[in-house]
């Protein structure tokens, strides 16, 4: 390669000598990133709260929701990621992105058309594949505005997006569906992307690659073959542990969400108005609180030692469980509220630190590549494998503690009171035991980012000296 390896370590490395993008066009850049963030997860996430509708009227199972909430999404959405972040490597990401936003807005209005399973599976197939190019080619861009000590928080800034956008969804999504009903709520979703898509276009440019690299980093026009990122991410003992802990948590992190809004409904009673805002505002709001304080109390850390990229989220997947568990058995609301508010914060703390250890293992022309194979491996193991986990676990255990019987709940509305009333307990005991058991993942995925936490130190700094 011609280009001189930057020598990217420790979050308190200092940026002298790059060069600088200017400060305000930093932060209208990182801003305009977040609220398309924000966007993706509103678009992907509105069937959450809209499901119990759509499982009335398309008459669907728990699984098959688990199916159109995870695989649907996540099947374009990790593997069309990987070739598009090679072209991003090459081209305007900010073009790319563009006409993603476009593409995956246009088909969660689709999604409002839906009058099978099928059509609605092949609609979320087209939002995982617009929403694939979104990051990849947004950290790379946030990784050419800030220099890797400021790294970690610039992206949980971005990542904060997630939680806001679920929030929007989850609020304006039950509000919409309870004014113009779920066809309604999918085609309203589809309306500020197209918005803002176009404001992306014609107030962003697109940053030098490499712009803010310490020392004196060249960029070369062609970005480095695959199989050299490939090789230069096997190699890493760090890359491999970020992805595992990153990908293990993410299975029951996915699947909580998706099956929230019903838990609440079968649970607790509330409707699905009601559910979908309480949803929304301690997923929005703990969240964007967690995604940013994980990120700064990172960076924090790191000033002493870079062992904390793989210690906060290792010690917050560690107090995870037990939480949770002690959440999903309550049947007062307002104590599974209070329980649940803990980890709605720190369930989020890993995002930031993973995602800056993957950008400082690598060039600024292997990022987009490198953080497509990181979305690739989380999302298919969080998208696809979590939510279908719950939703057969679910159907499963509501079939058993029904003695096998669960056809009589298929025609629940012609039935007596007494079978009504012990379908309605089985779908809620289901769904409660199915969640507790996958939140128990966050222990695997605590022991790899432990994992990470030994090996980060010496990695970084061989990097460092070459």
């Amino acid at each position: 390669m011609q280009n001189q390896r930057p020598s990217q370590g420790s979050a308190a490395i200092s940026a002298r000598g790059g060069v600088s993008a200017p400060r305000q066009s930093g932060a209208y850049t990182l801003g305009i990133l977040v609220a398309i963030y924000a966007i993706s997860f509103i678009d992907r996430s509105i069937l959450y709260v809209v499901a119990p509708s759509v499982q009335a009227d398309l008459k669907l199972n728990d699984t098959q929701l688990g199916l159109l909430s995870g695989l649907a999404f996540a099947l374009f959405y990790a593997t069309m990621s990987l070739p598009i972040a090679r072209i991003a490597e090459r081209t305007s990401r900010v073009q790319l992105m563009t006409g993603a936003l476009l593409l995956w807005s246009l088909m969660t209005g689709l999604c409002g058309a839906a009058t099978k399973f099928w059509h609605l599976f092949l609609a979320r197939l087209g939002v995982g594949l617009g929403e694939g190019t979104c990051t990849p080619c947004a950290q790379s861009i946030i990784c050419d505005l800030y220099p890797p000590e400021r790294r970690a928080t610039a992206l949980s800034i971005y990542a904060a997006g997630a939680p806001i956008g679920m929030m929007a969804g989850a609020i304006g999504g039950a509000i919409a569906a309870s004014a113009l009903g779920w066809r309604g709520a999918f085609v309203a979703a589809a309306i500020p992307g197209i918005m803002v898509a176009f404001l992306f276009l014609f107030t962003v440019k697109e940053p030098r690659r490499g712009a803010r690299e310490p020392g004196s980093y060249v960029d070369s026009a062609s970005p480095p073959s695959f199989p050299d990122v490939v090789r230069t991410l096997w190699r890493s003992p760090s890359f491999r542990h970020t992805t595992l802990g990153y990908a293990v948590g993410s299975i029951p992190g996915t699947a909580i969400h998706i099956f929230a809004v019903i838990f609440l409904v079968r649970a607790h009673g509330m409707s699905q108005v009601d559910a979908g805002v309480a949803y929304g505002l301690v997923a929005g709001i703990a969240g964007t609180i967690g995604v940013v304080l994980g990120g700064r109390i990172t960076d924090y850390f790191c000033r002493r030692s870079v062992r904390a990229y793989g210690l906060v989220p290792a010690i917050a997947f560690l107090i995870l469980p037990p939480l949770l568990i002690a959440a999903f058995v309550q049947e007062n609301l307002l104590v599974m509220t209070a329980l649940i508010l803990i980890p709605s914060v720190i369930y989020i703390f890993n995002v930031g630190p993973s995602y800056a250890v993957t950008n400082n293992l690598v060039e600024p022309r292997m990022r987009a590549t490198t953080n497509a194979m990181l979305l690739m491996i989380i999302t298919f193991c969080g998208s696809a494998i979590g939510p279908a986990l719950v939703g057969l676990a679910s159907d499963h255990i509501a079939s058993w503690s029904l003695r096998g019987d669960a056809g009589q709940c298929a025609a629940a509305l012609q039935a007596s009171a007494k079978i009504r009333i012990e379908c309605a307990q089985a779908a809620s005991d289901g769904l409660r035991y199915a969640m507790m058991a996958i939140s128990l993942l966050y222990f695997w995925g605590a022991a790899h980012y432990f994992r990470l936490s030994s090996v980060i130190s010496r990695e970084l700094h061989e990097i460092k000296s070459r």
